[in-house]
């Protein structure tokens, strides 16, 4: 503990503690500390705030409002509630997350007392998927993309205390904004996306389905779960829980509303709906779903299970998937490379529009969809002529 300056007497001094800092003053005789500042500047305020309450005769920091004596788990169920109410998207996806990532590290701790060496410790365990010792069940090791997400939610939990009143500041924020280069580099994703496998050609992509319409009758909404990954650019689970009542067959249009994980539906990934054009490839799949099956409510009919109705599982048309792809010969991907990846490359790869592509996948920018743009370091003869001026002959 080294110190870094002492004020006047009487106002307080700040003390710095490894990574964070503290505050030390003389109260009524007393010695008192207040710690786990991540900034020295917010440190400085709360000195300058406690001086200000002496100076008027108050106490430093009354106790009423001191944070030291909230634990995390007795707010932490306010903030999930009020996730809840504001319809927030991912709000149960993020309570399975914080039940299992982060309450065994925090809700047994005051709320003011997390600091940079807890985070790291955090981080570190995920990507390791080693337990917290609270924990009772084993981890799976986390990709770094997954990690960023638990710290993500913790700093949002953080967010909400300081809007409450409960801390002062955003630990968790201070802590990701003074992260190291080698850090962040631990929490960026290994795989690049211009690595991922897609089917390469128009000719694969009708064989696979083909295969897949292939299976038994009771298996059709397979093949159309496909059809509507890789002829529209649908997300597994929005292709699972499309609804007739969202397409327009007349129009050649169909409206993007949901989305399903782990068999409930929520809304899509950007948070709200689309709408997305049908081609005439899929428009001729799509009439022929609906002739076959005139009084259904799901494009990709569920396999019933116990006399109930459910979704198509993602999982299901995964595997099917892997069994048609190795029939043909052709290489494994997962179903999100063979449906929507597929669609956005063979996309650009005919020198089609970039920023309708974007409209199309729901992509919350131009930008995330420029990582398709590798495929065409070369510009494709169709797309020189139509760009091409003839001055002269």
């Amino acid at each position: 503990m080294g110190k870094l300056r002492r004020a006047t007497k009487g106002t307080g001094t700040l003390v710095r503690q490894g990574k964070t800092w503290a505050v030390r003053w003389v109260e009524n005789s007393k010695r008192r500390y207040e710690g786990g500042f991540i900034r020295q500047a917010d440190a400085e305020a709360v000195r300058a705030s406690i001086a200000y309450q002496i100076q008027q005769g108050r106490p430093g920091i009354p106790e009423g409002d001191k944070a030291a004596a909230v634990l995390v788990r007795e707010v932490v169920e306010d903030w999930k509630a009020a996730r809840r109410a504001d319809g927030h998207r991912n709000a149960a996806d993020d309570e399975t997350r914080w039940d299992r990532h982060l309450a065994p590290w925090l809700e047994s701790r005051r709320i003011d007392s997390v600091d940079p060496a807890l985070l790291d410790s955090i981080s570190a365990a995920c990507r390791a998927g080693v337990p917290h010792s609270d924990a009772t069940k084993a981890r799976e090791a986390l990709s770094g993309p997954s990690c960023q997400r638990v710290l993500y939610l913790a700093s949002a939990f953080y967010r909400w205390a300081v809007a409450q009143g409960h801390v002062v500041t955003n630990p968790v924020a201070a802590y990701l904004r003074g992260m190291t280069r080698k850090q962040k580099e631990a929490l960026r994703p290994k795989a690049r996306p211009e690595d991922a496998a897609f089917l390469s050609s128009k000719a694969d992509v009708v064989s696979v389905y083909r295969g897949l319409a292939a299976l038994p009758k009771w298996k059709a909404g397979i093949a159309t779960a496909f059809a509507l990954g890789a002829l529209a650019g649908l997300r597994p689970g929005e292709a699972v829980g499309l609804r007739w009542s969202d397409v327009d067959l007349v129009g050649a249009k169909l409206v993007v509303r949901q989305q399903v994980r782990h068999g409930s539906a929520s809304v899509p990934k950007s948070g709200k709906a689309r709408t997305v054009p049908i081609m005439p490839g899929l428009l001729k799949v799509l009439k022929a779903a609906r002739a076959a099956d005139p009084n259904g409510d799901l494009l990709a009919t569920p396999i019933r299970s116990g006399g109930k109705r459910r979704y198509l599982a993602p999982s299901t048309v995964g595997h099917e998937l892997a069994t048609v792809l190795a029939g043909l010969k052709l290489p494994a991907m997962k179903l999100y490379d063979a449906t929507r990846h597929t669609f956005g490359s063979l996309w650009v790869l005919a020198g089609l529009d970039i920023y309708q592509l974007s409209k199309i996948l729901g992509h919350s920018s131009v930008v995330v969809t420029q990582r398709y743009a590798h495929l065409r370091d070369e510009l494709a003869p169709a797309v020189a002529a139509a760009a091409d001026i003839k001055l002269a002959g």
